[in-house]
Order: structure tokens, then C-alpha cells, then sequence
């Protein structure tokens, strides 16, 4: 299989890293690097990764590792990783599974790699390629159902509630801002436990109004930001490619707690916020992760199934010599 990837997650750097990596990532996935190349970008919370394949796989990650290296101003050599072949294979299978994310099993994983794969199928790709998403895509089903082993008490929604009444702020306002998927759950899950002061802010105002007034959520615009500091705590969601909360905007303000779950950060890590606790994305899933270490039994055993099951689909491509038709 003439497939590679080239990637960051959690596991190897903090999140200041991962940001360098996607603004790269995205300059250099709309250049044409290397002639005969064709990738896919997937780019989560917790990783970023470029999945290609090229009739000369190792030139060709030399191309993106040098084009890389001339974008990111840190020492790339321990934080970046790379498959190829069956490897490759083997690691998006553990990716769209959730065996490769900080909660076990999550679904959201799933839909992120779809949507990238759907995104880069706009234009031409090698067969080589569509196979490894589909098949991916499949095994990722395969193995959620045959091991359910997602603990239902551990989540970014529960974790936070958890945070909530740990600064005693379960009964006080909480903002929201980004319409996002991930916030809509959290604010859900809040409103299951009692809390009630639920506030939105976002620039998609229009798409927001029906779900606000169904979930009984105060919608704000986005020129409303600056009231952020009247919110005792505040959970940022939202894409942004700059920061979008600064210290200064927290100068006597009520807020106690700010969690960023957002990618790139909207709220600038470099400020302080003396008052304030300001927890991003790599502190909810460190969190988890140390909830999590008791499932590893069932990992092994998941783990176990996905390597044989990869090792019969790479045995059919490489018998198969016709063509494979693109479907999802």
C-alpha cells in the first residue's frame, strides 16, 4: 500500500505545538510539494495529521518534513510521528476506533476523520487512499461495537460540570462561547444537572436561534464578547485563528474559572490571569486520561482484534487488482 502519514497529537506535544503545526499543515496541503502526491489533512483537538500517498513514499515525506521544519520555529525531531504501509493503516483504524484518543471509544473521532476524508474527496484521489478511509471508517464501527467499553461517567461534559461544583460555580451564570458542537454538549449536560444561568455567545447568531430558545439558552452576538468578564465561569468552543479573550478584558471581572477547549486557543495563554483559573484542552484530557488507565484489559484485547482485522483487509488489497469504487 503506497500510504503514509506524517503527525502531532496529544501524546507527543502540548498544545502551543499543535497550533504551530496546523497553520503549517495548511499552508502546505494547498501546494502541490510533490508532483504525483496526494493527502489528506485531519486536524482535531488532539492531533494533526497529513495522510498521503505518492509512488515514493519516503521522498515524499522528506519533501513535508523539510517543508515543515522551514514553517515551525521549535525542534521538531521528538514530537512528530510517521507510518507508513500497514503501519499507516493500522494507526488511522486505532484513530477513527478511539483507541487513539484521550476518551476511550469517543464517537465525535469518527465523524472528524468522515469529514476530512469527504472534504479531500472533492478532488481526485488514489485508490490507495480510498481505501485506507473506508476501511478505516468500517473497522472504527467494528470495534465500538464489539467493545463497549466507554465509561459512561467520563467525558469533557461531566468533566467540567465536575469542575463547576469543585470552584463552587454550579449554581452561578456560565457563558458559552462558540455554537459548536462539543458546547452544545456540555450545555446539555449542564442543564441535566440543575444549572440554569446557560448563556451563548457567538458570531453564527442566526443558525443559533432556534436551538437557543429550544434549549432555553440567552443568546448573545459575538460584539457582546466583552461581557464575558461579568460570567463567573466561561468555556470558550470556537474556531478562531487568533485569541479572542485577553487579560485586559478581565480587570476586576467576576470570572473565576476559563476553560479553552477550542483549536487553535481562543484565549491568550500568555496573559495572566491572577484571579483566574484558566484550564485548556490539554488539562481536561490529562484529567481524563488518569481516569481512564483502569480500561486497559479491554484496550489489549481491542487492540488485538484491530491489528488481525487490518492484516485481512491489507491481504485483500493486495489481491485485489481491480479498481475500488468510491463509497462511503
Amino acid at each position: 500500500m503506497h500510504i503514509g502519514v506524517l503527525g502531532i497529537s496529544y501524546k507527543s506535544a502540548e498544545i502551543g505545538c499543535r497550533e504551530q503545526i496546523l497553520a503549517a499543515c495548511q499552508k502546505l496541503t494547498n501546494k502541490e510539494l510533490v508532483q504525483d502526491a496526494s493527502w489528506i489533512l485531519l486536524a482535531t483537538c488532539a492531533r494533526v495529521e497529513i495522510y498521503f500517498s505518492a509512488s515514493d513514499l519516503s521522498a515524499t515525506h522528506s519533501v513535508l518534513l523539510n517543508a515543515l521544519r522551514s514553517e515551525i520555529c521549535f525542534d521538531l525531531e521528538h514530537k512528530l510521528y510517521a507510518y507508513f504501509g500497514v503501519d499507516c493503516f493500522l494507526h488511522l483504524a486505532r484513530v477513527t476506533s478511539g483507541l487513539d484518543s484521550v476518551i476511550l471509544g469517543e464517537s465525535e473521532i469518527q465523524r472528524q476523520v468522515k469529514v476530512a476524508y469527504q472534504l479531500a474527496s472533492r478532488k481526485k484521489l488514489p485508490h490507495d487512499l480510498h481505501f485506507l478511509f473506508q476501511k478505516a471508517l468500517r473497522l472504527g464501527k467494528t470495534i465500538r461495537t464489539e467493545f463497549p467499553f466507554v465509561e459512561k461517567n467520563i467525558g469533557i461534559d461531566k468533566e467540567l460540570f465536575l469542575l463547576a461544583k469543585c470552584f463552587k460555580l454550579h449554581t452561578s451564570a456560565v457563558l458559552f462561547i462558540g455554537y459548536s458542537e462539543i458546547n452544545r454538549k456540555i450545555i446539555s449536560y449542564f442543564k441535566s444537572k440543575g444549572i440554569k444561568q446557560l448563556s451563548l455567545c457567538t458570531r453564527n447568531r442566526q443558525a443559533a436561534v432556534e436551538w437557543s430558545k429550544k434549549e432555553d439558552v440567552l443568546l448573545l452576538d459575538f460584539s457582546q464578547i466583552e461581557l464575558s468578564s461579568q460570567f463567573p465561569m466561561v468555556v470558550c468552543g470556537t474556531y478562531t485563528d487568533h485569541p479572542i479573550l485577553y487579560a485586559k478584558q478581565f480587570i476586576d471581572a467576576k470570572t473565576r474559572l476559563i476553560v479553552d477547549l477550542s483549536m487553535p486557543r481562543a484565549v491568550d495563554p500568555l496573559s495572566l490571569y491572577p484571579k483566574i483559573s484558566l484550564l485548556d484542552i490539554g488539562h481536561i484530557n490529562a484529567i481524563i486520561e488518569t481516569k481512564q488507565q483502569k480500561n486497559s484489559l479491554q484496550i489489549q484485547e481491542a487492540e488485538a482484534m484491530l491489528f488481525q482485522l487490518v492484516q485481512r483487509y491489507v491481504a485483500v488489497f493486495q489481491s485485489s487488482k481491480r479498481g475500488y469504487e468510491c463509497v462511503v
